[in-house]
């Protein structure tokens, strides 16, 4: 398993993600070639990933000290984004259409405000919700505090969507 990122190390993924969306989103930017590499590079980002996960505490990353566990991420970072582009940028693969899927759209639309109050309503609620109905604890009471909390936290998210995202974003 890959050991906890450093907040500098998220900057990385973050700003990679960033690049991506505006190339996906600004179809002007994107050309054919672009298109062409991203999709010629998945396999050996692939291949590349999998080498970062195998070699992962390996000692030939020491001679990058400090810096070890950074290059590692930003050597995973760059893989994810060639097999993140191949799936954006080549429109008629079965991949493609399962992330265009409308689900998975509308959970894109409310995914930040989901973060934001994951934490601090549906976790809450989740507990409270699963301590009433299953006071005793087990796999059940877990269960039931997972589904609770994803419910609960969605519901939010998407009142917040719909009454302050889109009214903040509508304005500008």
């Amino acid at each position: 398993s890959f050991p906890t990122r450093r907040s500098s190390d998220l900057f990385i993924a973050f700003f990679l993600g960033l690049g991506l969306g505006k190339a996906y989103f600004e179809k002007k930017i994107v050309n054919k070639k672009i298109s062409l590499l991203f999709q010629k590079m998945a396999l050996p980002a692939l291949i590349g990933m999998a080498l970062v996960k195998l070699l992962w505490d390996h000692p030939i990353f020491s001679i990058f000290a400090p810096f070890d566990r950074t290059l590692q991420f930003a050597l995973f970072d760059i893989c994810s984004v060639f097999v993140l582009g191949s799936i954006l940028f080549t429109s008629n693969s079965m991949i493609h259409r399962i992330f265009n899927a409308k689900p998975l759209r509308i959970l894109g639309a409310v995914s930040y405000s989901f973060f934001l109050s994951h934490a601090i309503w549906g976790v809450g609620i989740g507990a409270r919700i699963s301590d009433f109905i299953l006071p005793g604890g087990g796999g059940f009471k877990i269960i039931l505090y997972f589904i609770v909390t994803v419910l609960t936290t969605f519901i939010i998210s998407t009142f917040m969507f719909h009454f302050l995202e889109k009214p903040y974003y509508a304005k500008k």
